[in-house]
């Protein structure tokens, strides 16, 4: 999945890039929006991936605290048991 995402960035960089100098030869209007598209499509998609990076990390840490949570239970259930162990006693 993240190389077809990386091909699919590579060229839609590319085709904004191809499509800057061809506006740029011909004189069209939308050259100066297309110069301003080559400076943000790569910033944009940066930041999409920084950001991707960044929830996927924090998901993964959320599983491991749950699955832990899950295995050991909280502090609090574990003092919680403890004292009533202790209470039984």
């Amino acid at each position: 999945m993240k190389r077809v995402l990386a091909w699919i960035a590579i060229v839609v960089m590319c085709a904004v890039v191809v499509i800057t100098c061809i506006t740029g030869v011909t004189g069209s209007k939308y050259f100066f929006g297309m110069l301003f598209m080559c400076m943000i499509v790569p910033v944009l998609l940066w930041a999409m991936m920084f950001f991707a990076g960044l929830f996927k990390r924090r998901g993964e840490e959320l599983a491991e605290e749950q699955k832990k949570d899950t295995i050991h239970g909280t502090e609090d259930e574990i003092k919680e048991n403890a004292a009533s162990d202790e209470k039984k006693d």
